[in-house]
């Protein structure tokens, strides 16, 4: 996740895949109770992060 703040943009956090069970995508809601979620270190993504910005730049 991005934020702008004064024309700059921050890494304010990485999200991750959620397991979805339901039929209807657009009936999915992130962050709701009952979901599984899946973590990483942002260390193991780091050069691609720097990459990734920088190229969007």
């Amino acid at each position: 996740m991005l934020i702008k703040k004064e024309n700059e943009w921050y890494l304010a956090g990485v999200a991750s895949g959620v397991r979805w069970d339901g039929v209807d995508i657009s009936a999915f809601r992130y962050g709701v109770c009952g979901q599984e979620f899946y973590n990483s270190r942002i260390s193991y993504y780091v050069e691609w992060i720097y990459t990734v910005m920088e190229e969007k730049g």
